[in-house]
């Protein structure tokens, strides 16, 4: 048999990221004598994890691995193909070594194992044999099923007429068990055709490769009959070309029409040699079959094809080109007229990715796709293979969800993992067919990856120090979270957000945000703010104007479609290493930005026109500005008696004799202006040295007098009453008890700034309370403050959250709130609220692996005592 289960050996192997050199001067001298105590305060937001950096991740909390490897013989290659019928996975192995009856010699002719999944694992409920054991017949090269029938094909059978000729054969349901119906008909005359290479299957279609001699059968399938076939077998095409090699079918969604593809990759023609798929539409009512377009490629161009299953776009064909590129791979999608409407991103860039060698589809989520790399590097070994998960994102692109690989084996062979993917109910299946298990070089192995298991709310991908959470807004409906650590197509600690809505069935994923322009380190998500049918998001590494770490933010609105990215903001004068972004705030049609190192800290403000567009103010800076002062390290936005106010904190503020104790500072605009005053200067009175007070910022304009039910009263003319301040200085503390930390609360009304509550936290070393702070719209619900450093539970750091309900002009004592118990898991280093919900985020949590990060929810006032009902899960 001819047939080529392997790609090419490698010989040499190399997989490296550049780092720009400007990007690691800017990392060491971006706090260059900020402080040591507040580097470590900083530390959780500012760490880069060089682990993280470089690695594919692990997407799900439960990895299954199915020790499930045919008779342990070498060279198995099971996990060859893949199948799902009726709650049933088929695992192809199909150069199993089956006993030849009276000898005792054994062939590898190939088999077929049968698994069901009881309670979350795989179980072997029998195997299917080729009906006339035969030397390398492939029994399983490719296969294809239903509910009731099943076609397994053997390329390397021979007939009467010669050697690998190829066969598929039939078997229908008889209650558990597959029955034998007999081969497939065929009108073919070659010997070396290999019928059976490929396969696709619908309701109305069977389509069956023959690359041997560079054609397809089309049977037409009516109930258990299947029509004689129709051979699809371009002119001209030379010897070589593998026409037949890959084949699909278009989901069955017109009552007039299907559509049909074949690849001819030219794998085995000459060097150089183009590739091609050739596109055809299927008339059920005529019978009638016509080609409709060829696309052209390279070299392997088609090695997979998938069409798009949604039912608007039902002829957009997914191209797999697997040696384009030098081998790092490239897939594209391709319109009804044969127009290329996009390239997915490479998730890597290593010298061999074989990037596009398989697709597969998720009838659960019809616009994503699926997509193997059968050379992608794991954990440093290279070659052995990934697989990932694109969905689209709001720029008419598609952005990496998922990203898929088990641990890597010891081994030095090229296992191939993502050589095929198959998604069933919940569950991702790939093989590594080529995967040595045990002493058995070339057994092949499965893995199966539960998306049951990682429906709580993480990176989206599950990558370890992705930090998930660390950044955390909410507005009355939604939330607004994610981390600026986490990978995506664009490079290492590009960044990503979700935006999650809750209705009745829970938190919804309504957005997963990206920069529209996305780089290697941009990250994006190191601050964000949402109101309302608006979402801004920092990205205060950018690069600007050729500035580096200069910073930008983007804003998004969310129409009839969806969130859509509208505009990206920067500075009037983009400066290197100011870190435009690194906190913003947005209330109504206003939104602050800070670039708190722009030569001690600037602040800059955009006013919505009438067009939509934000416009930027002057850029403001204290008077007195010190280099480590951080303004405007922290913002917050609110309104307050025909007034824009603006809160702005200077954690790093620091005047003799007190060393950084921190300071906060008013800013006021008239009602449709953006020219700003400097007001009130907001000092601790109980301030101490290196308090970093202003570290965390909030406001609201909440009345004092509730309403029945907890709501708002409103006062004459709709003006609130006065508005709360809430500052946080996560490192106050005293000798005994250093950075036990604390959050102040004030007041500004007629008669100005009034101190009403000091909230401290545990008397603990290190718990650092007010490291983030929250206030609700509601009057009735109070204030929250984080303490990411807290003992709780008896576990060191793993963090709780202090709520202070509000008494009369002020608060009652805290309410401690835990978590689940994790030791280090950060919990409340960021908090907020979603209407009367209150959000913490836990981003050091190690959801399915270390520092992955998770957001949990507080469930209402009735149980707030009780600690967190459930995670978010969308």
């Amino acid at each position: 048999m001819k047939l080529n289960l392997e790609y090419p050996k490698v010989r040499s192997l190399r997989c490296a990221r550049d780092q720009p050199a400007a990007r690691n001067a800017s990392a060491s001298a971006d706090f260059d004598g900020f402080g040591a105590v507040f580097l470590l305060t900083l530390g959780l937001m500012l760490a880069v994890s060089s682990v993280h950096a470089g690695e594919v991740g692990v997407f799900g909390g439960r990895e299954i691995r199915l020790q499930l490897s045919g008779d342990g013989a070498p060279a198995d290659v099971f996990g060859g193909s893949l199948a799902y019928c009726d709650g049933e996975l088929l695992i192809a192995a199909p150069s199993d070594q089956i006993p030849i009856p009276d000898n005792i010699a054994a062939v590898p002719s190939g088999s077929v194992y049968r698994y069901r999944s009881e309670a979350g694992q795989f179980r072997l409920i029998g195997k299917l044999l080729i009906p006339s054991i035969e030397q390398t017949a492939g029994f399983g090269v490719s296969m294809a099923c239903d509910q009731n029938e099943l076609f397994i094909g053997a390329p390397g059978v021979s007939n009467a007429i010669g050697s690998d000729a190829g066969t598929v054969f039939r078997y229908l349901r008889s209650a558990n068990n597959w029955q034998f119906n007999g081969e497939i008909p065929e009108n073919r005359s070659n010997s070396g055709a290999l019928l059976g290479v490929s396969m696709a299957l619908t309701s109305r279609y069977l389509l069956v490769g023959a690359m041997g001699e560079n054609a397809a059968y089309l049977y037409r399938r009516n109930g258990i009959s299947l029509s004689a076939p129709e051979k699809l077998a371009p002119a001209g095409l030379a010897f070589g070309v593998n026409f037949g090699q890959s084949v699909a079918l278009g989901p069955s969604v017109s009552l007039s029409q299907d559509f049909a593809a074949v690849s001819a990759p030219a794998e085995n023609a000459a060097p150089g040699a183009a590739g091609q798929v050739f596109r055809y539409q299927l008339d059920t009512q005529r019978a009638a079959v016509s080609e409709i377009g060829r696309l052209n490629g390279p070299q392997g161009f088609g090695k997979a094809l998938s069409f798009a299953i949604a039912a608007n776009a039902q002829n957009q064909l997914w191209v797999g080109s697997p040696l384009e590129n030098n081998f790092v791979g490239a897939v594209s999608l391709f319109g009804a007229q044969n127009q290329q409407l996009l390239t997915l991103p490479v998730p890597r860039t290593g010298d061999l990715e074989f990037f596009g060698s398989s697709f597969a589809t998720d009838p659960a989520e019809p616009h994503q796709v699926l997509v193997g790399a059968i050379g992608a590097s794991q954990q440093g070994r290279a070659f052995k293979g990934a697989a990932y998960r694109f969905q689209p994102n709001a720029f008419g692109g598609y952005a990496l969800l998922q990203s898929y690989a088990p641990a890597p084996s010891s081994s030095a062979r090229f296992d191939q993992f993502g050589s095929v993917l198959l998604q069933i109910p919940n569950t991702l299946i790939s093989s590594a067919p080529q995967a040595d298990v045990g002493p058995h070089p070339g057994q092949g192995q499965v893995y199966a990856f539960e998306a049951a298991a990682v429906q709580r709310i993480d990176s989206g991908r599950g990558m370890a120090s992705d930090r998930f959470g660390i950044t955390l807004a909410a507005d009355q409906q939604r939330v607004l979270t994610g981390s600026f650590l986490i990978d995506s197509a664009g490079g290492v600690e590009t960044g990503e957000m979700i935006i999650a809505k809750r209705n009745a069935a829970g938190w919804q994923r309504e957005a997963t945000l990206f920069a529209p322009d996305a780089l290697q380190e941009q990250r994006f998500g190191v601050s964000a703010a949402i109101e309302g049918d608006w979402a801004v998001v920092g990205s205060y590494w950018d690069v600007i104007a050729g500035q580096v770490d200069a910073g930008s933010v983007y804003v998004y609105q969310r129409d009839a479609i969806g969130w859509q990215f509208r505009q990206k903001l920067v500075a009037p004068l983009p400066r290197e290493r100011a870190l435009f972004g690194f906190s913003v705030a947005l209330k109504n049609d206003r939104i602050a930005v800070g670039a708190r190192g722009d030569q001690g800290g600037s602040l800059t403000f955009f006013l919505r026109d009438s067009s939509g567009r934000f416009i930027a103010s002057d850029t403001y800076r204290l008077p007195d500005v010190a280099a480590n002062d951080a303004f405007s390290a922290s913002l917050a936005l609110s309104e307050f008696r025909g007034q824009a106010i603006a809160l702005v904190g200077a954690p790093g503020y620091r005047r003799s004799p007190a060393l950084a104790q921190g300071r906060a500072f008013v800013y006021r605009a008239s009602k449709g202006s953006n020219v700003w005053t400097q007001g009130e200067e907001i000092i601790d009175p109980q301030a101490g040295s290196s308090d970093f007070f202003g570290f965390a910022l909030a406001l609201n304009q909440a009345n004092r007098t509730a309403g029945q039910g907890g709501a708002a009263v409103p006062l004459p003319g709709d003006l609130p009453e006065e508005i709360t301040l809430l500052v946080g200085s996560p490192n106050s503390g005293t000798q005994a008890i250093p950075a036990r930390g604390h959050a102040t609360a004030f007041r500004i009304g007629a008669s100005g700034i009034t101190r009403i509550a000091r909230f401290d936290g545990p008397e603990q070393p290190g718990a650092q309370c007010g490291i983030s702070v929250a206030l609700s719209m509601r009057a009735d619900q109070g204030a929250l403050v984080g303490c990411s450093g807290l003992d709780a539970q008896g576990q060191p750091a793993s963090g709780a959250v202090l709520r202070f309900p509000p008494l009369g002009v002020g608060f009652a004592a805290e309410q401690l709130l835990f978590g689940p118990s994790e030791p280090r898991m950060a919990l409340g280093r960021t908090v907020a609220w979603s209407g009367d919900r209150a959000m913490a985020g836990a981003p050091n949590f190690a959801s399915d692996n270390p520092q992955e990060g998770v957001v949990f929810e507080l469930s209402g006032d009735a149980l707030f005592a009780d600690g967190f009902a459930d995670d978010i899960e969308f």
